[in-house]
């Protein structure tokens, strides 16, 4: 493999189905890789090492894919043959008192190392046959099968109309988690990639949402919001012009969706960035809150971005009653079997509605397995969304007060923390990756409020403006310094208080928060 044996001992092995086809959506923990090379570039006769760590005690399992497609389990091995692991134990891959030296060597490529952590052992990874040499070849149909076990690819192909935007069904095993590392190796004089830090953008705005008016036959009210849109278009004009971004993307309304919001942050910033560079991901539209099922929350809640293609208990109720009056669009039919599966057998409708909004929302935990993807680069996570929790689907919006969600709490105390993310980066921390920021509008007891014209909501308005007027470069937390003055200075407003006269309660001013665990210089404007 890329690695010390491949062709120096004349054979190759079965090639085989991808390894990143091993994915968990929906983990009850992390484990996390890092390769010896910050920037993930070797060369030929460079020393190779793997150090991973899992969030709780696990089996380990770690499938190093060459260029070529052959596959081999490198952990357990010949050498270390325990792979039974402790929380946060680091283990490297060869042990650090081996005397075993793994070196890159043809075939030359892109690579992945695939590492998986399970609280039981994985049977087809476990026999005497796979740990009995340093590289232990993974046949296709043994891949396979792993895949089909962990995945329970059979399971999800049987399900009639599984909606697109959907995680794994539940039956799917939650007692495994995984990630991956893609590496480069090259030959010894062939050239490396070009170096240089640079910054990549993704932007998301939710104004409209997809199944909006068949909420709005059990909620009467529109879920659809004014500004998110053109905050997502109007902060990436911003940043291109005063960011010195090398590329960005932009996805509103109806392009806002959930598949390709994964795919943007897993695929398209990996596949466009390196370690070392700089990249933004901006999401504006509703946010929520659902119960946490993983336990990793302190405040028991695990908190929610609504893509466009988003179905709570009310779009899922307004496309049932369109199905029996025969109402519904093709497209729209399609998804019914599945929305009866999820619902089925619920005993209440709010447990029905947190089933849906697992599924088709995108939760913190979910969100932070993403950023696994982006280890080695700097990354900025800016969110204007509501934090308050409740009902998720009537919560940003001061065009109509009456239609925010009933269930705002108390105002008449200090904000509390912002917690989208901010538990899940330090998880990410704790087990090695560390260089992740959060800028939120809004505590999680707090709505994120639009300006009055509506046309632009108000912590990314002050973030734009920020950005436009300062003189010379800016950090993260300058730019979150002023923007939190700004933002003051907007509620202490003649113009707020015109737009809060008669609706107190509903409209009252919320705090941006900032949340970057590291001492890492991170620029919002270079």
């Amino acid at each position: 493999m890329s690695t010390f044996f491949g062709s120096q001992f004349g054979w190759t092995a079965e090639t085989v189905e991808s390894v990143s086809a091993i994915q968990q959506d929906a983990p009850d923990f992390m484990v996390n890789a890092q390769v010896n090379h910050g920037n993930q570039d070797y060369r030929e006769g460079d020393e190779f090492r793997i150090r991973v760590v899992s969030e709780r005690d696990a089996y380990l399992y770690v499938i190093y894919q060459q260029s070529d497609g052959s596959a081999y389990q490198v952990f357990p091995n010949a050498g270390q043959q325990n792979n039974r692991v402790k929380a946060k134990e680091v283990v490297t891959i060869p042990s650090a008192d081996d005397q075993f030296r793994w070196r890159i060597a043809a075939p030359f490529g892109t690579e992945t190392v695939k590492v998986i952590a399970s609280e039981t052992p994985i049977e087809n990874l476990s026999s005497e046959q796979m740990k009995s040499k340093r590289f232990n070849v993974v046949s296709k149909d043994e891949l396979e099968r792993v895949t089909n076990k962990l995945v329970n690819k059979n399971a999800v192909e049987s399900q009639e109309s599984v909606p697109p935007n959907a995680e794994q069904p539940a039956q799917v095993s939650k007692t495994w988690a995984e990630t991956e590392v893609k590496v480069t190796t090259y030959a010894r004089n062939q050239e490396l990639a070009a170096s240089g830090a640079k910054r990549f953008a993704v932007y998301f705005g939710v104004s409209e949402y997809q199944f909006s008016k068949q909420a709005e036959l059990f909620t009467e009210h529109n879920s659809n919001l004014s500004s998110p849109h053109r905050d997502a278009m109007i902060l990436n004009e911003m940043m291109n012009h005063v960011g010195d971004i090398h590329e960005s993307r932009v996805f509103v309304n109806e392009q806002a969706t959930r598949a390709n919001l994964e795919s943007m942050v897993t695929q398209w910033l990996p596949q466009k960035s390196r370690p070392g560079d700089t990249v933004f991901i901006y999401f504006s539209g509703h946010g929520g809150q659902i119960p946490d099922d993983g336990g990793d929350e302190a405040d028991k809640q695990d908190e929610l971005l609504l893509p466009s293609d988003f179905i709570g208990l009310p779009e899922c109720l307004g496309l049932l009653k369109q199905a029996e009056e025969g109402t519904i669009t093709p497209e729209n039919k399609a998804l019914i079997p599945a929305l009866r599966r999820i619902i089925q057998g619920v005993d209440s409708a709010e447990v029905a509605h947190h089933k849906l909004a697992r599924q088709t929302g995108v939760t913190d935990d979910l969100f932070a397995h993403w950023l696994q993807s982006l280890a080695g680069r700097e990354i900025v996570v800016i969110l204007d969304v509501c934090h308050s929790g409740g009902y998720v689907t009537n919560e940003k919006s001061i065009s109509d007060p009456d239609a925010i969600s009933r269930n705002v709490p108390n105002r008449n105390h200090a904000p509390m923390p912002s917690d989208f993310l901010d538990q899940e980066v330090t998880r990410l921390k704790d087990i090695g990756q560390s260089n992740t920021c959060v800028l939120t509008a809004s505590s999680t007891s707090e709505l994120s409020l639009v300006r009055p014209d509506g046309n632009l909501s108000v912590m990314t308005h002050e973030l734009i403006m920020a950005l436009q007027l300062a003189r010379g470069p800016m950090e993260i937390e300058q730019t979150y310094g002023v923007v939190a003055q700004r933002c003051a200075a907007f509620f202490a407003s003649e113009e707020f208080k015109a737009m809060q006269k008669g609706n107190e309660e509903l409209i009252q001013p919320h705090h941006p928060l900032l949340y970057k665990p590291t001492q890492q210089k991170v620029w919002m404007k270079p």
